[in-house]
């Protein structure tokens, strides 16, 4: 299929028009972010367990692996049926990545198993 040159300049217009609307919302800078969130929240699926059993078998443990890393100032946690979320608060003057990084440290050696189920951490940053 055959373009005439005049769809084609009509065509790179309109996408550089779009291109320099959105560009206004990238948020890029030379300087890295003033305060990084201060909470980490680890969620994890066991589809068609109970609460009771997520919570013996996985929220506590984890959350006793948790308690143990330095530089953490509260753990909360919700369990429900076949899933949990752990929230870490952190102190003020910690790192986030290093701590997200010792929490990945301590899972790996206190692994958390269920029923032939192990349990991977995602730890994400909430803002």
């Amino acid at each position: 299929m055959k373009y005439s040159n005049f769809t084609i300049i009509m065509t790179m217009v309109v996408l550089m028009v779009i291109g320099a609307a959105v560009m206004p919302m990238l948020k890029v800078g030379t300087e890295p972010m003033e305060r990084q969130g201060k909470t980490l929240s680890i969620n994890f699926d066991w589809p068609g367990v109970s609460a009771k059993v997520v919570e013996q078998n996985v929220t506590s443990p984890i959350e006793g692996i948790v308690t143990s890393v330095k530089g953490i100032e509260s753990v909360s946690s919700d369990s429900y049926f076949g899933r949990s979320e752990i929230r870490v608060q952190l102190k003020p003057e910690s790192d986030v990545s290093s701590i997200r990084f010792e929490i990945s440290s301590c899972s790996g050696r206190h692994t958390v198993v269920c029923h032939k189920v192990s349990v991977i951490l995602h730890c994400r940053e909430v803002r």
